[in-house]
């Protein structure tokens, strides 16, 4: 079987892209004897608009290489499997990737192709006057265009349960299942090769990516305690100015309780969302940063040794998870950060600002603090994650039965 796989984002400069990804396809190796690849669609289109059938004709104009290539390989393929990662989220103007994918879902149903989304989070839209801690009415428009498409997909899987609880509430007809984010199967991995990517990180000058500042002298010591903060998806979109000076002032805080454990603080660019971390907050405050083009890997590892993640990115948080570092989490421009507590099996934690102010960072420098000095319940995390890993295995079979049904 000739299997299309469309939202490939293993060369995008960002760790859940690349991750998720790669143990998504990993995956599917298993089950599948070849597939081809179509990247993730990032580029604006002109002309966006909730209703695909003209969506269509505006994209065939505007890049028609690229539709070309994407109606050329559905037409060549037995099924077509879309990764939904976080596109399927209901703000106005349609987003362009959400408008790409319902595109591609057009095509299938113009020639006939069964088609599967798979490792979507589907969410109303934050509001944004909250901070990033309450969600809004999503667009009515735009919802009714994208569900009246999950309804032809043979099988939709979410990666979270209030992606899956949000689909349900809104169209009991479309066949849904929850299945752990792919990034949870490589629990095995770092499991096989912990001590590995252990060694290499001895020598950290000659292990991370470049950065603005080479040097032969180590900034990093990851053999000894360290804590690791990085953004969010809403401090990049609506962060705005703000966001340089309130970050500073957290790492700087956060720097300051640490010295008291000897716990080291670095910064996370966990994408180029997190590029103000790497070009303002280093610059201002000395804190060295951990580039995102550092290989995904030793990145993985990076993280899941830390003491702790502060950060409003989910699949860093995933990877801590990984490891059994603990997490102080902060808001998001979707569900996908409310819903890791549940998820990790954290019990009631709270979710902090994403763009935090004076008071918002004593909050979380406190809870970092309780978090360090509290026992380390690394192993109830590390199973927490393993079972979600074995959980995330299935993905490969539900797809296979799916398939199999079409035949009889």
């Amino acid at each position: 079987m000739k299997l299309l796989y469309i939202g490939d984002s293993r060369l995008a400069r960002n760790i859940g892209a690349r991750s998720t990804n790669i143990a998504l396809l990993r995956l599917l190796e298993t089950d599948f004897a070849g597939f081809t690849s179509i990247f993730r669609w990032y580029m604006e289109i002109d002309g966006l608009i909730p209703d695909t059938g003209k969506n269509e004709a505006l994209f065939a104009q505007a890049c028609p290489d690229d539709y070309a290539q994407l109606f050329a390989g559905i037409g060549e393929s037995d099924a077509v499997l879309v990764q939904g990662e976080g596109s399927f989220l209901f703000s106005a103007p349609i987003r362009p990737d959400l408008a790409y994918l319902l595109l591609a879902f057009q095509i299938c149903a113009q020639l006939g192709k069964p088609f599967f989304l798979v490792n979507a989070g589907i969410s109303p839209p934050i509001d944004v006057a909250s901070n990033g801690l309450a969600f809004a009415a999503p667009d009515r428009e735009i919802l009714r265009e994208t569900l009246q498409w999950l309804r032809l997909a043979r099988l939709v899987t979410v990666r979270d349960q209030y992606s899956y609880a949000f689909v349900k509430a809104n169209d009991a007809g479309i066949n849904i299942k929850y299945v752990p984010d792919a990034l949870f199967s490589l629990f095995d991995f770092y499991q096989a090769n912990g001590a590995y990517l252990g060694a290499l990180l001895k020598k950290p000058q000659f292990a991370l990516a470049h950065d603005r500042r080479e040097s032969l002298i180590p900034k990093f010591d990851f053999a000894g305690n360290y804590v690791l903060l990085s953004g969010s998806a809403f401090a990049a979109r609506y962060g705005g100015e703000s966001k340089t000076e309130r970050f500073a002032a957290l790492a700087v805080a956060l720097q300051q309780m640490l010295k008291q454990y000897n716990i080291n603080l670095y910064l996370l660019e966990a994408c180029d969302g997190d590029s103000f971390l790497r070009l303002q907050v280093s610059e201002a405050t000395g804190i060295p940063y951990i580039p995102v083009t550092t290989n995904i890997f030793l990145l993985g590892r990076i993280i899941g040794s830390s003491r702790c993640l502060v950060s409003g990115r989910f699949h860093p948080s995933i990877l801590a998870a990984l490891g059994g570092a603990e997490l102080v989490l902060m808001g998001s421009d979707s569900c996908k950060i409310q819903s890791l507590p549940h998820t990790l099996e954290l019990g009631e934690r709270e979710i902090f600002p994403p763009v935090p102010g004076p008071n918002a960072i004593e909050r979380i420098v406190a809870e970092t603090e309780k978090r360090i000095t509290s026992p380390v319940a690394r192993e109830k995390l590390r199973n927490t994650a393993r079972k979600n890993g074995e959980e995330a295995l299935r993905l490969p079979r539900l797809l296979q039965d799916c398939l199999k049904d079409m035949r009889q």
